[in-house]
This record gives C-alpha cells, sequence and structure tokens, in this order.
C-alpha cells in the first residue's frame, strides 16, 4: 500500500483503478477486458477522474477542518497555566468532567462560530 497519498483525482483514478483490477479476481470477479487498463481520456476514466476529484476536496476539507480543531485544542492548552491543567487533571472526578466541558464548549462555540 503507498505511504503517499494521491495529490491528484486522476492519481486516485489510477489508483482506485489498478488496485480495483487487482483485487476484483479475489472476490471472484472478472472485470471487461475493454477497461483493464486506465484510460483517462475514456468516458469511464473522465467519470473516475470527476468523482476522485470530488472525494479528493471532499477529504481535503476534512483534513483541514482536523487541523482548526487540533489548532483550538492547542491555543485552549496554551491559555492554560500548567498548575490550572494539574488542578483540574490530578484534582477531583468532577474537576476532570469540568476539563472535558470547556474543551466541549470551546470546540463547540468554534464550530457555531465558523472557526471549524
Amino acid at each position: 500500500m503507498p505511504d503517499i497519498a494521491p495529490t491528484s483525482g486522476e492519481e486516485l483514478a489510477r489508483r482506485f483503478h489498478d488496485t480495483y483490477e487487482r483485487l476484483a479476481p479475489e472476490f471472484g470477479y472478472e472485470t471487461r477486458t475493454d477497461t483493464r487498463e486506465f484510460d483517462p481520456q475514456s468516458s469511464n476514466g473522465r467519470l473516475m477522474i470527476a468523482v476522485c476529484k470530488e472525494i479528493g476536496c471532499f477529504i481535503d476539507a476534512e483534513k483541514a477542518r482536523a487541523d482548526r480543531v487540533e489548532d483550538a485544542f492547542r491555543a485552549f492548552c496554551e491559555g492554560l497555566e500548567m498548575r490550572e491543567i494539574d488542578a483540574i487533571v490530578i484534582g477531583e472526578p468532577d474537576d476532570t468532567r469540568r476539563l472535558g466541558e470547556v474543551m466541549a464548549a470551546m470546540i463547540r462555540d468554534a464550530i457555531t462560530e465558523g472557526e471549524v
């Protein structure tokens, strides 16, 4: 399995096609002979590229959203003094729950305000 994510719709479509062709026999499926080679100029190839571009945009948006949540969490943590973190995490169970509630509220507010 490749370590690097595809960078374009065509690259993802080509990887999808090649993987599909490789795995099909393991599932008792015989692919069509006329589409065994990926042809980016064919109707099927253009459709696969268009679909993969849309999926790529969705994945990119989700990655960006996850990065914003992580950034918000880091900013939240940096805003707390270490003694506050220790008091909340090491303190009583109610204090630990309070940290979770504060973090959830902060992330919920960021999402509501469109920051995430």
